[in-house]
């Protein structure tokens, strides 16, 4: 996309205003958030289970029209909006703290909303680009009200041992990969710039449209990246010894030579969460049978275990960086890879009943 597009596109907004935020989510009740059918429904059923299923889908309908709004630039509207989905959120977040039954905590509705809240984020990711960067501020704070949503509902879901370990580290970006591929871009960022796949990557997502042959292309570029940083590390080293040969320095035949260790790390977690988020939208639609399930779940435990000491193996590179945005992303890798585990082996045992 041209700087004039571009431009074009931002400035077609109009100029800022002063708004009057909304309301903040702690204040918005559940009647203001579900109106009167809705809210009576919610009172009725009071298992968690049909309260969280009532939550989801207020959720996904405010994140189903948020496009809409964006494109018609209303900021009122879209900034009410974002107020909904953190009261939404915040209202989720307490029942959930306020279970106790272990069976109501990973009923399968708890699945689904941690999987639209997988999607929500990397939607929120996205959107705000189509939004001045004067009118954004309530896109963090959102994603942060869904991400400590998401966050719990993993807790439930696998044990506290993936989301302690990961309190304080920012929200990961999920997307939905549905037969377009990697990514749900927007028209000021292209997809291949969200995922930090090169052309050729992108080209083969697109392509493998059956599931296990797409989980093997995502492996393919997971792998690819932490191979490009072994390679990296090692003619770093060779160039500090002298060693290196001038053929070697230039990397002509490398094609992720321009890209820094923060995009490598970036590429790899998007793959690995692509894999998740594919058998994911596979299992809940129906799309695939039960052999190709547990085949893509095999696949993603074997390599996840290969992937995890390598990741460990990077510390004191990301350490000698000094770079706070390498060192988030590292993390954010190793807590995906911890999750892609996890969810791997939950999802072979709930293969095998």
């Amino acid at each position: 996309m041209t700087i004039a597009l571009l431009a074009v596109l931002l400035f077609s907004w109009p100029l800022p205003v002063a708004i009057e935020d909304p309301e903040p989510d702690e204040t918005l009740t559940i009647d203001e958030l579900l109106g009167p059918r809705d809210a009576g429904r919610f009172y009725q059923r009071t298992r968690y289970r049909q309260r969280i299923e009532i939550l989801r889908k207020a959720i996904e309908d405010r994140a189903d029209r948020l496009g809409d709004e964006i494109e018609k630039r209303n900021l009122a509207v879209v900034y009410r909006t974002l107020a909904e989905l953190r009261g939404l959120s915040h209202h989720a977040l307490q029942i959930s703290l306020g279970e106790s039954d272990e069976r109501e905590l990973t009923h399968r509705e708890v699945r689904r909303l941690e999987i639209r809240l997988r999607r929500l984020v990397d939607q929120l990711e996205g959107q705000q680009l189509g939004v001045p960067l004067e009118n954004r501020h309530q896109f963090g704070p959102t994603r942060e009200k869904v991400e400590a949503l998401r966050n719990q509902l993993l807790r439930q879901l696998f044990g506290s041992a993936v989301s302690d370990a990961v309190e304080a580290l920012p929200g990961w970006a999920f997307h939905s990969l549905r037969a377009a591929g990697p990514s749900r871009g927007t028209a000021v960022q292209p997809l291949l710039d969200i995922d930090k796949f090169t052309e050729e990557e992108y080209t083969k997502v697109q392509y493998a449209q059956e599931l296990v042959k797409r989980v093997d292309v995502f492996l393919e570029i997971a792998e690819s990246r932490l191979d490009a940083i072994d390679r990296r590390r090692q003619r770093v080293a060779e160039e500090d010894d002298g060693e290196l040969e001038e053929t070697e320095a230039i990397g002509e035949e490398d094609p992720l030579l321009f890209y820094t260790y923060t995009d490598l790390l970036h590429a790899y977690c998007r793959a690995i969460e692509g894999i998740m988020t594919n058998i994911d939208e596979r299992v809940e639609l129906k799309t695939a049978n039960e052999r190709d399930i547990r085949r893509s779940l095999s696949k993603l435990a074997d390599k996840v275990a290969e992937f995890l000491p390598r990741l460990a193996a990077l510390e004191d590179l990301v350490t000698e960086q000094r770079d706070e945005r390498l060192y988030r992303k590292y993390r954010e890798a190793l807590r995906t890879t911890e999750i892609a585990r996890k969810g791997a082996q939950f999802g072979l045992g709930a293969v095998g009943e």
